[in-house]
């Protein structure tokens, strides 16, 4: 464990972002779920998707243990996918979930097509809008995430039946960071048969009351909130419906 723990904290330290200590003693049996989060950016007060995965982080939901990293809401040279998949193999993890917030949301949301291609003018440097994230494949490409592994449909009938409010799944994860992971992610599975075994899903939710500053404001504005508690037990639900990861 220790030899793992070393390779995951160098991983780490190259690409920014951080994780929580070893497996808690005594749920060595549980299987291992990745969740990944980003961190606040822009005048935005909190992170939703932070907020959710330090209160997840080494927590028991279900057959499963959750292992957190944090990922700054920005765009890098470090290939995140690949780090990210690095890092679920190396804990023997059973899947990743991918979290990112997104104020348009109203739920929910899963995203089902990943772009290679960056465009975000209020968050991205100008150097870097409408560029390839990945300069080696088509620009633009469309690419499907692969859900088949997740069971979607009762994911949808019991949030539905719990009050969590989730969305039509998205065919546009946007052009900012959540994209940029998404599209590395579903590349580094493609390129290896042994990342190809772990699932993974990407989740955008709504931004919580924490993120925002005026929140009347920002309701008047047509947008809403989300409570933490219904992001997490959404989480939660995913997990109860992914029993044969």
């Amino acid at each position: 464990m220790a030899s793992i723990r070393a390779f995951i904290e160098g991983l780490l330290k190259k690409a920014d972002v951080s994780i929580g200590g070893s497996r808690p003693q005594g749920v060595t049996s549980k299987r291992v779920i990745v969740l990944s989060a980003f961190r606040k950016f822009g005048d935005y007060l909190a992170n939703s998707t932070e907020i959710v995965a330090h209160r997840l982080h080494e927590k028991i939901v279900g057959d499963f243990i959750v292992h957190s990293v944090l990922f700054d809401a920005n765009i890098t040279k470090e290939n995140r996918g690949a780090t990210l998949f690095s890092i679920a193999h190396a804990l023997n993890a059973n899947g990743i979930i991918s979290l990112g917030m997104a104020s348009e949301k109203t739920g929910l949301c899963i995203e089902r097509i990943a772009t290679n291609k960056i465009h975000n003018l209020k968050y991205c440097p100008l150097n870097l809008n409408d560029t390839a994230i990945d300069t080696q494949r088509p620009y633009e490409e469309k690419i499907s995430l692969d859900l088949n592994p997740w069971n979607i449909e009762f994911f949808r009938k019991t949030c539905e039946e719990k009050d969590v409010p989730v969305m039509k799944d998205s065919e546009d994860a946007g052009g900012f960071c959540c994209n940029h992971l998404a599209y590395q992610a579903r590349v580094a599975q493609l390129g290896s048969s042994m990342w190809g075994k772990i699932p993974f899903i990407f989740i955008h939710t709504p931004c919580s009351p924490e993120s925002v500053s005026d929140i009347g404001e920002f309701h008047a504005s047509g947008k809403i909130t989300m409570p933490i508690e219904k992001i997490v037990q959404g989480v939660e639900i995913l997990l109860s419906s992914a029993t044969p990861l």
